[in-house]
């Protein structure tokens, strides 16, 4: 904007450059700035650019009666007049309801941001101070004629003083005023306040107290992500935006640690040197100031917080985000870096869930992007070196959350939420419902890459359980949504969720839709180590009273009795995902422990629950009292440790 204005100015800076006491003087200064109006001002005339008009009618005016009719008054006032010109035109403008400045704002904003109640406030401010400016300059010149004939440079200071400032303040007021209010607005989202309300503080707390008892078998850690952002976010949409931090539970011989670390992201990291929030969001993106990126640093607009996903593959802990490279953690939750595979050289972009092949010990992940190619697919050999890369060909890009994976295929549910990228950068709807393009299942073979693509009716996923094979059909299973609607606060509430099965004949590439639960349930997840094979258990967070608003029952369905039981933790407890761990020596696809966090927003305090997965109704195996609020999070992973490892760590006596 400031650039629109000095060219609106440029006549007026001509004027008071060239333009003295002097008639020859003040006869050249109005020509120049006449002329001046007219070739660089010519575009904001065609326009109706107020100052523009009025700095062509002032510049006229002056000739006539200067140049033309040598008006000693006016020769002798021209000063005060061209200030007092610019304060009525200023004053006017803003008592007309079009402040000046909005004019050239508007050059520089899109025009979904035009009729912003934010935006308006500004020009007005920004008009108001310039307003101001010109009537400090205007006063002062009369006070000089009057009084300081002999006092020019007090004028001088005034005049070009407050010229100065309303300069500065155009500069740098907007900005500043924009990420206040975006941070007053944002603090107000329903998720940053109760258990999604970040935490600051980086903990190590050992030997936590227990009710009940920690099984002598487990021994590990089990970490969980989630978005928490280290500043007053400019802009916040639960669940993708944020920093992401790792809450972790180190369990041995019978006793519980607990530690939780910021991922420290590049992005975290330009903020931590700014001090501030750098980074908008996925509903309105804001390019950071590149003084705080470096030359190796996260661009943005969109930043990568690595908050959604943590899981552990070869002999790395993987941080994951919605779309960019993973971060690398250790055991303690220090983070080492941006993750590439193997021996490749560069940092490859990936989704926050992966599958693990059971038989093979291939992890397969899969990106999409806002730019050709639009899906991409990844497999990661058990040593952890990329093997594979597979580039999909789509007609446009869409969102990706999860996939699956069976023996022969991966598959991809290209549901028809489609990434509108000028839309995103426009503060437009960057993630549109596009019902009448359907959702289409990709199947691509694991062996020749070559995808069938089957049409079905629109439906959106965010989590899939588990697929595997019988003989020509795969079975799916799923958490399915009618269809998918976006909003500042999160996906719509009414979307409501439920578990479903999908049944498709690779051959005849026909499919069938069933709903195995009535209850509104999500973030499915089974055994682990039935992933691609048939299981017949899945676990998730669910509602059993329509009254709550939030998931308070963990629920156990049973796909081949089409039952579920659930642990109802109470009103009043919220809790999230839920990881199965199985027992040592299991013989059982349930002979395990299920392990969450819960949230008691009566107590505001939070415990680490162990349920048995065979009696999920009892009360739990153990509940690990925790010293301080774990906020809500998204997903996480157990890790085995062997008990006689020698290496040291700092959670757990040396875990």
């Amino acid at each position: 904007m400031l650039n629109g204005l000095i060219t609106g100015f440029l006549p007026w800076i001509f004027y008071f450059i060239f333009a003295g006491y002097k008639a020859y003087q003040l006869d050249f200064g109005i020509a120049l700035a006449l002329a001046a109006v007219v070739i660089t001002n010519l575009t904001q005339l065609k326009k109706g650019f107020i100052l523009s008009w009025v700095t062509l009618l002032f510049f006229a005016f002056m000739a006539v009666a200067v140049i033309g009719f040598k008006n000693t008054w006016i020769i002798q006032h021209a000063w005060v007049l061209s200030n007092m010109t610019f304060a009525f035109t200023a004053w006017g403008s803003l008592l007309a309801g079009c402040p000046f400045t909005l004019q050239y704002a508007k050059e520089q904003v899109p025009p979904a941001k035009w009729n912003s109640p934010l935006f308006i406030q500004i020009n007005q401010i920004l008009t108001l101070v310039w307003a101001l400016a010109f009537t400090v300059a205007t006063l002062s010149h009369l006070v000089y004629l009057q009084y300081l004939n002999h006092h020019y440079w007090i004028h001088e200071a005034i005049s070009n003083g407050s010229t100065f400032i309303a300069t500065l303040f155009t500069i740098k007021f907007p900005e500043w005023f924009k990420n206040r209010k975006l941070i007053e607005k944002t603090a107000q989202s329903p998720f940053l306040q109760g258990n999604f309300a970040p935490v600051q503080d980086e903990r190590n707390d050992q030997e936590l107290p227990v009710k009940g008892k920690i099984p002598e078998d487990l021994c590990g850690v089990y970490m969980r992500n989630g978005s928490n952002p280290a500043f007053p976010p400019l802009s916040y949409t639960y669940p993708f935006d944020g920093d992401g931090m790792i809450h972790a539970i180190y369990l041995k011989d019978g006793k519980a640690s607990y530690r939780n670390r910021f991922v420290e992201t590049k992005g975290l990291q330009a903020e931590r040197r700014a001090g501030k929030a750098l980074y908008g969001g996925i509903l309105n993106p804001i390019v950071p100031d590149t003084q705080w990126i470096g030359e190796h640093g996260d661009p943005g607009p969109f930043k990568n917080g690595a908050f959604i996903h943590i899981i552990h593959h070869a002999k790395d802990f993987l941080a994951m985000w919605e779309g960019g490279p993973a971060y690398v953690m250790d055991r303690d939750l220090n983070t080492l870096g941006e993750w590439s595979p193997g021996a490749i050289d560069r940092a490859i972009n990936v989704g926050p869930h992966t599958r693990l092949d059971p038989v093979s010990g291939e992890l397969w992940l899969i990106n999409y992007d806002l730019t050709p190619p639009y899906l991409t697919v990844y497999c990661i050999d058990a040593q952890g070196q990329l093997i594979k890369q597979v580039n999909i060909d789509k007609k446009y890009p869409t969102m990706m959350h999860d996939f699956v994976l069976t023996q022969n295929h991966v598959i991809f549910f290209d549901c028809p939420v489609v990434l509108d990228t000028k839309a995103f950068m426009t503060g437009g709807a960057g993630l549109q419902w596009r019902p009448e393009l359907k959702t289409q299942i990709g199947l691509m073979s694991r062996k020749t890459h070559e995808v069938q693509w089957i049409k079905t009716d629109p439906f959106f996923v965010f989590h899939l359980a588990n697929a595997y094979e019988n003989n020509d059909e795969i079975i799916i299973d799923l958490i399915k949504y009618a269809h998918f609607s976006f909003k500042a606060e999160g996906p719509e509430k009414n979307a409501h969720p439920h578990l479903s099965r999908i049944k498709i004949n690779s051959h005849s590439q026909t499919l069938t839709h069933e709903e195995l639960g009535k209850e509104i349930m999500e973030f499915p997840r089974i055994r682990e180590d039935y992933n691609t094979l048939p299981h017949r258990f899945i676990y998730t967070a669910g509602k059993l009273h329509d009254d709550i608003p939030h998931f308070h029952a963990l629920i156990k369905y049973d796909v081949h009795l089409k039952t579920s039981t659930s642990h109802d933790f109470g009103k009043n407890c919220e809790i999230g995902e839920a990881v199965f761990v199985p027992k040592k020596n299991s013989n059982a696809e349930d002979d395990g422990y299920l392990m969450l966090f819960i949230y008691d927003n009566l107590k505001k305090s939070s415990e680490f629950v162990i349920l048995d997965a065979q009696h999920v109704t009892h009360e739990p195996v153990a509940q690990i009292q925790l010293l301080r609020r774990v906020p809500h999070g998204l997903h996480g992973t157990w890790v085995n440790f062997e008990p006689d490892t020698d290496k040291t760590y700092n959670s757990i006596n040396n875990l």
